[in-house]
């Protein structure tokens, strides 16, 4: 998949979803350094040095901020820490900066970066508590400590509507859709356990 999206695994072919940024290879380099292959990581680290900031700087209002946070954000930020590649610190930087332009006062996130909601019609529990561990561990890289008070003034937010003894229903802003521990729920409180630890 070499700089596009997605690997085709019958043809062998890489094509690109929405998110147009080498997601494959950004959620792979942790694997590639833990795996011991060096120089398949030191390869992607230079194509991504080279291009990911462009295409950083280019990401469609179709992107999903929930994917490109946990994937994106946190496939360099988790390459960096076992590395200490700078160059990885300085994609962590400009990715982080683009995803929190999206991200209200309140630490809402949107469904994309170009707003809305997804599949509940509703700024869900997932979108904008699945985001915590990589503005923290942002801040704690960069010294910036506005990403990680952007990212947990949502747990503010939300303790300011109603819920069931620390359970919030998935349209937690409008108190409606369900109580689960699946999808747009499951990560949020997966998220509060890492978060707190």
């Amino acid at each position: 998949a070499w700089g596009r999206d997605n690997l085709a695994p019958v043809s062998g072919a890489g094509s690109d979803g929405s998110f147009r940024h080498a997601v494959t290879m950004v959620d792979s380099l942790d694997t590639l350094w833990l795996a011991g292959l060096k120089s398949e990581f030191n390869r992607a680290v230079d194509w991504l040095k080279t291009n990911l900031p462009n295409r950083i700087a280019n990401l469609g209002s179709d992107v999903s901020v929930f994917e490109t946070t946990i994937r994106s954000l946190g496939g360099l930020e988790g390459a960096y820490a076992l590395s200490k590649n700078p160059d990885l610190l300085k994609l962590s930087q400009l990715m982080g900066d683009r995803l929190s332009q999206v991200v209200s006062a309140a630490g809402v996130s949107p469904y994309t970066l170009g707003g809305g909601f997804g599949g509940m019609g509703c700024a869900s529990l997932a979108e904008s508590g699945t985001s915590q561990l990589e503005y923290n561990y942002l801040s704690q890289m960069t010294g910036k400590l506005g990403y990680a008070a952007k990212a947990a003034k949502f747990y503010d937010t939300l303790e300011s509507h109603p819920g069931l003894d620390g359970l919030w229903p998935n349209c937690w802003g409008s108190g409606s859709g369900k109580i689960t521990m699946g999808a747009d729920g499951d990560s949020f409180y997966e998220y509060l356990i890492k978060a707190w630890l």
